[in-house]
């Protein structure tokens, strides 16, 4: 594994709450809270897992000391879940794959027809242990975006199909209601949700987004079943109802949040990803912690995120 320690304090001007930023290296996507009981270190460092896309690695981050050790991969990788058997299962430009750490071996599980020129992007899983993803075109055409779930027992299902870039999803405390958002089409989906068969119906617009707000990228459910969403190109986070009203916007010193995930001991602590990729040197110039991992402390806590129950 590789290491790096570099550690940046940003304070927000927000009174609402402060923020700490870890600047480990450029990055593209958060992968959902992994619990310290998942993962093979001290349970009282917590560890924070995370994945960067297009520099192809795993990178586990212990926020107490600032180290980050990285493990790299050999094709785009999406997001990353531990299994409860053991081990990770990550969603790759080529399918489903089994994650051995700190080695890196990957091996096949299950892959969606037609994956020549797509990857998987974001993803979840459900309280029932299923992994929910959803891909998009390398090159960002549209339509070409679908959603699938892998169920427990390794069956893969294409859910939907037909979205530009099929990005950040999640469920509502009670598991009655399944998020979804198209980065391309500037809309979060809701959809009712049931639990016990892992399916999805009566689809309806959440949230749209003009092109001033930027587009969203990954969301987190709280506690109180309302929605984050991170705005790629906007400058911030921002917080919904359950009815779909934006309730807080939350600026940040960077234009391209990407992801969120709810960690800390009382799932309190909100971390977000960023990136940096395209930006210009001008543009980096002006928002020096694009490519980090920043934290807010927030009042509501977090929904626990499961690992894949196959």
């Amino acid at each position: 594994w590789i290491t790096s320690q570099s550690t940046v304090i940003w304070r927000s001007p927000s009174a609402f709450m402060s923020t700490t930023a870890r600047i480990e290296r450029p990055i593209r996507r958060w992968i959902s809270w992994v619990r310290p009981d998942c993962f093979p270190c001290a349970a009282s460092r917590r560890p924070r897992v995370w994945v960067d896309t297009l520099a192809p690695s795993v990178n586990v981050s212990n926020l107490a000391t600032g180290d980050t050790r990285t493990t790299p991969l050999g094709e785009l990788v999406g997001v990353v879940v531990p299994r409860t058997s053991g081990g990770f299962i990550a969603a790759t430009q080529s399918g489903f794959r089994t994650l051995d750490l700190p080695g890196g071996e990957m091996q096949p599980i299950a892959a969606p027809l037609h994956m020549s020129g797509r990857r998987f992007n974001d993803g979840k899983c459900d309280a029932a242990g299923r992994l929910w993803a959803g891909t998009l075109a390398i090159d960002a055409a549209p339509e070409r975006g679908a959603l699938y779930r892998l169920d427990t027992h390794g069956v893969l299902d294409e859910i939907e199909s037909g979205f530009h870039i099929c990005n950040g999803l999640g469920w509502s405390p009670d598991n009655t209601r399944f998020y979804l958002a198209d980065s391309g089409r500037r809309t979060i989906y809701v959809y009712d949700y049931d639990l016990d068969t892992g399916t999805v119906t009566n689809k309806q617009v959440f949230a749209r987004f003009a092109d001033a707000d930027g587009m969203p990228d990954g969301l987190a459910i709280d506690a109180q079943g309302h929605v984050w969403c991170a705005m790629w190109d906007g400058w911030a986070i921002k917080r919904f109802a359950p009815d779909g009203t934006l309730v807080r916007s939350i600026d940040l010193p960077v234009p391209r949040p990407t992801n969120l995930a709810f960690g800390g001991p009382q799932l309190k602590t909100l971390y977000i990803t960023t990136a940096r990729i395209r930006l210009s040197a001008t543009q980096l110039a002006a928002a020096p912690l694009s490519g980090s991992l920043l934290a807010l402390e927030v009042d509501v806590a977090g929904t626990p995120v499961g690992g894949y129950g196959g």
